[in-house]
């Protein structure tokens, strides 16, 4: 068995945080929206507060992945060599 790295591409980082700004743009709108109605309950505002911590989250790794190019994440995969 031979065990090879993978590392995302840059390419992949970066559209991972285009898709990330877009959620926290849409939670921040549907909140927007949710809020204009008098009658939202509490639990609402808890599930945008984790939305917004986790996409918050998401964006800061993605962030730190594309600044430090040394210490982006890996796995590591056992691959079979076929050709014994």
């Amino acid at each position: 068995m031979k065990k090879i790295r993978i590392r995302p591409g840059r390419t992949a980082i970066v559209v991972s945080l285009v898709a990330e700004i877009c959620m926290l743009i849409f939670g921040a709108v549907f909140l927007y929206e949710v809020h204009a109605e008098q009658t939202t309950p509490l639990a609402v505002y808890v599930f945008f507060a984790l939305w917004f911590l986790v996409v918050s989250a998401l964006i800061v790794f993605s962030v730190r992945i594309l600044l430090v190019k040394s210490q982006s994440p890996e796995m590591i995969v056992d691959n079979e060599d076929e050709h014994k």
